[in-house]
């Protein structure tokens, strides 16, 4: 019998290198090839954090309205909302608006404000 293994005989399987990051002589990953820590979520590119951000955001609370101002409480946050989709809103609503974060008006009681361009309820 030629060029058959016989049963009683294995044939090795081929040595592959290790490529995790631990290997001997492997380099460390990268941020950029580096996999998010177990848990951590990403936020859309879209969606800023920080105070002082400009840039869309989603926000989830309570408006609140007055004579000259439509605002959300998002926590211990006031955010002041304007354009055509926040202006149906009623005292009390409970909403998730998307929008560009903007110069907040000296005329709204509000550590932020917000354009609103969609606004969905909560």
């Amino acid at each position: 019998m030629t060029g058959t293994p016989s049963p009683d005989r294995q044939e090795p399987e081929p040595s592959t290198p290790d490529p995790s990051p631990t290997a001997p002589g492997a380099p460390p990953p990268s941020d950029a090839t580096r996999p998010p820590a177990p848990g951590a979520t990403t936020p859309p590119p879209d969606d800023r954090r920080g105070d002082l951000v400009k840039g869309r955001r989603t926000l989830t609370g309570t408006v609140s309205r007055d004579s000259t101002c439509i605002t959300l409480l998002v926590a211990d946050k006031r955010w002041s909302l304007s354009g055509a989709p926040a202006e149906p809103l009623a005292d009390g609503d409970q909403v998730r608006v998307t929008g560009t974060v903007t110069t907040t008006l000296a005329a709204c009681p509000a550590d932020h404000a917000l354009v609103v361009t969609r606004v969905q309820p909560a």
